[in-house]
């Protein structure tokens, strides 16, 4: 996938509507660099990649005190309902 060589076919023919989404998926998927490499979750909080609690801990309280979730940690709220907001934030 490297490559820009495409070598795509179909069963059916393309509409011309097609043929211009089909040239803007090319367009959009060309200037990502393909691997046959695994791919790997990549944790971006921590300098070597893996969760942990310490670091979300961290970022969510310690380091950023403008945070817009700081209030809704701290309100006086069930859990619960906390979560709930968090999630849909």
């Amino acid at each position: 996938m490297a490559s820009k060589n495409w070598s795509i076919s179909f069963r059916r023919w393309l509409d011309e509507h097609n043929q211009i989404n089909l040239r803007k998926l090319k367009d959009l998927v060309s200037i990502f660099a393909m691997s046959e490499e695994e791919d790997k979750p990549k944790w971006l909080l921590n300098k070597n990649g893996l969760f942990s609690v310490k670091s979300i801990y961290s970022r969510l309280f310690v380091e950023d005190p403008d945070l817009p979730n700081k209030k809704l940690w701290r309100a006086k709220i069930p859990l619960k309902i906390k979560t709930f907001m968090w999630l849909i934030s």
